[in-house]
This record gives C-alpha cells, structure tokens and sequence, in this order.
C-alpha cells in the first residue's frame, strides 16, 4: 500500500525481496539479509558496510547443511528442490525460450484449423498468417 500510495503522488518506488526456502524457518536469515543488501548496492551503487554479515550468513549456511545432513529424508527434500530451481533457472527454462518451443510444438501439429500453422495467439507465426 505505501508504494503505491507513494506512486500516485509521484514518489518513484523500489521493491526488492530475497527467497527463502520454506522449509528454513528460521528468521531472520543472514544469507537472505546479505543477499538484499548485495542487490540494493549494485542498484544505488552504494557500499554498504556489512559488519558481521557475511560469518553470520555463512554460520548460518552451515547449519542449516548439518540439519539436513543429519536428516536423510530432508537431505533428499532439499536436493529434489535444489534441482528443480536449477531446471527453472536453466537458460532453457526463459519465457522467450518456453515460447519458442511451444510455437514449434504448435506449428508441428498444426492449430486444428486446416493444419496451417501460427501462433495460439491468432498473429501470425513465422510460417505466415492463419488460414480461417
């Protein structure tokens, strides 16, 4: 609400946020904290002096490692989701890149209509424009 408030009146606003994995329920986490203040640094292009930060995200880091080493099944929760993020964040995995595949499937199998290709948008694809 305050940003938006604060951009009605023309007052240009920022959100920044750092994902936590939900099963570390621990808060506040240092490696998150670390990682908004990395963010806002290179957006402002500011130092900012980090204290204690940096061993408090890596004590931190390590805990939560020996937890789930001393834990199989959380072990093998986390890589499964460790694994699943590197799939999402793969080149691969861009919109543009999803898009163009999702094009090709389509213009392999046609669109149903008369098997002339284009996009299921209704512009035209890359094989030219629909046939109605």
């Amino acid at each position: 609400m305050l940003s938006h408030a604060a951009e009605l009146v023309g007052i240009p606003t920022l959100s920044i946020w750092a994902s936590v994995p939900h099963y570390v329920h621990n808060a506040p986490s240092p490696k998150a904290m670390l990682a908004l203040i990395d963010k806002l640094e290179e957006i402002i292009d500011v130092v900012i002096p980090r204290g204690d930060l940096v061993t408090e995200a890596e004590e931190w880091q390590t805990g939560i490692d020996t937890l789930a080493a001393d834990d199989e099944e959380m072990a093998a929760y986390i890589n499964q989701l460790e694994q699943a993020r590197d799939t999402v964040d793969s080149p691969e995995a861009s919109g543009e890149a999803i898009a163009q595949e999702f094009e090709k499937y389509l213009r392999k199998r046609g669109d149903g209509r008369d098997g002339q290709a284009g996009r299921a948008d209704g512009r035209p694809g890359p094989d030219g424009p629909r046939q109605p």
